[in-house]
């Protein structure tokens, strides 16, 4: 077979980038009439973007060229071709802005063809059988996942596997599947209508879906509706409303990790890498039994999913099984569902740990999502939180956003302003007797409650420091058992307050705070009961840190100090109670004044 030197537009500039004109191998692929050019230096397989892709296909991720140009992609293809191997290979291809298909190296490499160039053919090496090739002048991109300029080329370049784009990756095999135990008959829903643009949208994904294995076509007697939500990008995104199935599902009780728990492993690390898993669901099978209970309706057809799907009850708590599988037995990594952080006390240290990590991935198929990863920096944003080698803050974007919240007008609308603010409840100091004259705006445990708030001066003035005090939140250090550790007392008439905190040299420092608004019964106790039950509280609280430890509480009401060594006939049955189980974790109860109290919690700022 003979090869004309191929004449070509010239590229666009994003292609000119980074590019050079070689003598490459090139194999004529017999069933779409089209030549291929072999290139072992790319990462991946590509076919060349057409209009259409570039103005209806999603871009996803970017490639890049020797020099770190980046190349724009618009998705994946799932095409077949003939080589004249005497066998046709379906390959996922990665649509790019580039001028001519490619097959990569991973092509083939998941084939076990061979390249030999001097004698310009093909070689599969499962059959021997040979195929001629050609030579050609053309327009060599050299792709690569991974940009030569990034830190850690080297480190990735050598486990590439995980930086694949999530559509072109294989599912391994795992002892964790998704069960999916229901109570009663099936449940359906009916279709729901679409926007025609949504409905195109959809059967590209499904298509998509069902080539990769996530899905097939389903007889199920189960339905639920299929859901559109639009994505930052602009893009859609389609997952099954599955509320009605969750409904008659029962819980998993696997445990998802306490996020404060988490963070507080992170003492003594200063270098910090963040993993953004992509498509990470998609990697636990759903247990065969249970696959038609996942199935979606659309207007195009029923869907059934193999593959475990964003909305489905107890997904969580499968998928944080099937990370503590994973990743479970490192000390150095913080596993949050998806959310995974890698610290470390060095830079040495750090490469080391990531290989670890990097290596364990690739064994099982799970894959990054390069662009919103963070590598090896000395503060990161996890999980909802800023953290660096001195501990954890909010977010300063989250605090803006709360220090822009707009005054609710609804009882609904205070109920949201609330919750977000307990999210961020233990760096603030005394924060419900702050919230206290907001709570009296939302009496009743009424939902979706959309009366009209009637504000007061009181009121104003609480919501307006509520804003204030998260703005004025304190860095929360990470817990070190190797410091004295003291917990401080501080009840108001309303409200229960305490800081767990550690001596530093000759600083306290804060581990969090606590604060519970009295409940009626308890707003009516002695001075004495209030103080007593505050201190119960907030052991009870931090009872997950203080158990096993030798720790002091301090408190400005003197008779408490003496309360375990003493007995009172005056004394309530429960106050007796509270004092046993305080006993249980320590009998150190100092007094500190007022005074000195105040001083104690501001110096912590």
């Amino acid at each position: 077979m003979e090869f004309k030197k191929l004449v070509t537009s010239p590229p666009s500039s994003a292609k000119v980038d980074g590019v050079c004109e070689s003598r490459r191998m090139v194999v004529f692929d017999k069933t779409n009439s089209t030549r291929f050019l072999i290139d072992t230096g790319s990462d991946v397989s590509i076919l060349p973007a057409t209009r259409s892709d570039r103005c209806y296909g999603s871009e996803k991720q970017h490639l890049h060229a020797a020099n770190g140009t980046r190349i724009r992609t618009f998705g994946t293809k799932f095409v077949s071709i003939d080589l004249g191997l005497r066998r046709k290979f379906t390959w996922n291809f990665l649509i790019a802005d580039v001028t001519l298909p490619i097959v990569g190296a991973d092509f083939l490499a998941k084939f076990g063809i061979l390249v030999d160039l001097k004698n310009q053919q093909l070689i599969d090496g499962q059959t021997g059988v040979k195929s001629s090739g050609g030579m050609m002048t053309a327009t060599l991109h050299t792709i690569t996942l991974v940009n030569s300029s990034h830190p850690f080329h080297d480190l990735l370049q050598e486990f590439r596997e995980i930086t694949m784009p999530a559509e072109m990756r294989t599912f391994t095999h795992s002892d964790v599947t998704h069960h999916i135990v229901t109570r009663g008959p099936p449940v359906a829903s009916k279709v729901r209508r679409m926007h025609p643009d949504k409905v195109k949208a959809a059967k590209e994904e499904f298509r998509l879906m069902c080539e990769m294995g996530i899905c097939r076509p389903s007889s199920s007697s189960w339905a639920s509706p299929l859901h559109c939500v639009l994505k930052k990008n602009g893009q859609f995104r389609f997952v099954g409303d599955y509320r009605r199935l969750n409904h008659v599902t029962q819980p998993d009780r696997y445990p998802v990790p306490h996020i404060h728990d988490l963070l507080h492993s992170l003492h003594g690390k200063s270098v910090f890498t963040t993993l953004d898993l992509e498509r990470a669901y998609h990697q636990v099978a759903v247990e065969e039994a249970d696959i038609p209970k996942t199935a979606v309706i659309t207007p195009f057809g029923l869907f059934e999913f193999t593959r475990m799907q964003f909305g489905l009850c107890n997904a969580s708590q499968t998928f944080q099984r099937y990370m503590h599988k994973i990743l479970g037995d490192l000390d150095f990594v913080v596993v949050f569902i998806d959310d995974i952080c890698i610290a470390s006390k060095s830079l040495a240290e750090h490469q080391q740990h990531l290989r670890i990590v990097f290596e364990r991935l690739r064994q099982n198929g799970l894959v990054i999502n390069l662009d919103k990863c963070v590598f090896a920096q000395n503060e990161v944003e996890f999980i909802g939180y800023l953290i660096n080698c001195d501990g954890v803050r909010p977010l300063p974007a989250r605090v803006q956003a709360i220090a822009n919240y707009e005054k609710p007008s609804t009882v609904k609308e205070l109920r949201r302003f609330l919750a977000i603010l307990n999210g961020y409840k233990r760096f603030v100091r005394h924060a419900s007797d702050i919230q206290a004259e907001l709570q009296k705006l939302i009496p009743g445990n009424k939902r979706n409650d959309t009366r009209k708030l009637q504000w007061t001066d009181a009121a104003l003035s609480s919501f307006e420091l509520c804003k204030r005090s998260l703005a004025e939140s304190i860095l929360l250090h990470y817990p070190d058992s190797s410091k004295p550790s003291a917990l401080m007392i501080d009840a108001s008439n309303i409200a229960a307050g305490a800081v767990l905190q550690q001596l530093n040299g000759n600083v306290w420092e804060p581990l969090g705070f606590y604060s519970e608004k009295f409940s009626k019964p308890q707003l009516k106790y002695s001075t004495f009961g209030r103080e007593l039950t505050a201190m119960r509280m907030s052991v009870k609280y931090f009872r997950h840190f203080l158990e096993g430890r030798t720790f002091t509480i301090f408190t400005d009401h003197r008779p408490l100090t003496y309360a375990l060594t003493t007995e009172s006939k005056s004394r309530l049955p429960h106050e007796e109670r509270y004092l046993r189980f305080i006993s249980e974790f320590t009998t150190d109860i100092q007094h500190v004044s007022g005074k000195e109290n105040f001083v104690a919690d501001a110096s912590l700022a």
